[in-house]
């Protein structure tokens, strides 16, 4: 079977401790003749994740203790986390991200400590991998209160749309879109459509903390 077949199987499982999979691959990845190679078995696993049908076939990996796994957790979480999210939208293509991880793994010692990485990135958002449209645009939180202060009528209108009872997110969306229309500056633009998101990251919060009251 070839190194590609043995990860589709790996891909394939149903197993369903996440830990099992990331040891299967970390293997796999062990075996690759050289860097360029470990990069393409995972870029492929980066991209195929979810493409490849599901079958009831058990890994012969153990994968990791609950509470080994809780201690990693407890200990690199935020460092993992934050490390995968930055080598993600500093990635120009899939490659690029799976050399990153590849180089993330030789920072940690123990193959436990490894699988919690490839754990972390196989079951994480920006799995299986798309190309973003474009580069990001980076804003400070000085220069968005700046605009937004700028602009307050617009920003009064979108906050007041957004308290509106439309019937169907479709129509929230069409007059959202009509402020953005009637608006030329880019910055501003994008300021906008972010005072949406915080509208309703806010309204989230509000009904998690309820829910928890």
């Amino acid at each position: 079977m070839s190194k590609k077949d043995t990860l589709r199987q790996i891909l394939g499982s149903d197993t369903t401790d996440k830990s099992v999979h990331a040891q299967a691959l970390l293997e796999l990845l062990k075996t690759a003749t050289d860097q360029n190679e470990a990069i393409e078995l995972l870029s492929l696993a980066l991209k195929e994740r979810d493409s490849i049908t599901k079958r009831p076939e058990a890994l012969q990996n153990k994968g990791i203790t609950q509470e080994a796994w809780e201690e990693i957790a407890r200990t690199h979480s935020s460092l993992m986390h934050e490390y995968l999210t930055t080598s993600f939208f500093k990635s120009n293509n899939v490659g690029e991200f799976a050399k990153r991880i590849l180089d993330f793994l030789t920072v940690f010692s123990s193959d436990n400590e490894k699988t919690y990485v490839l754990a972390s990135a196989m079951f994480s958002p920006f799995v299986p991998y798309r190309e973003l449209p474009g580069t990001m645009r980076r804003m400070t939180q000085h220069e968005f209160d700046h605009i937004l202060a700028s602009n307050q009528e617009k920003a009064a209108l979108i906050q007041y749309i957004t308290q509106l009872p439309f019937s169907t997110t479709v129509e929230l969306g069409s007059m959202v879109l009509q402020v953005l229309n009637d608006t030329k500056e880019k910055d501003l633009q994008l300021t906008l459509i972010a005072h949406v998101l915080n509208i309703y990251r806010e309204k989230i919060a509000d009904a998690v903390r309820g829910r928890e009251e």
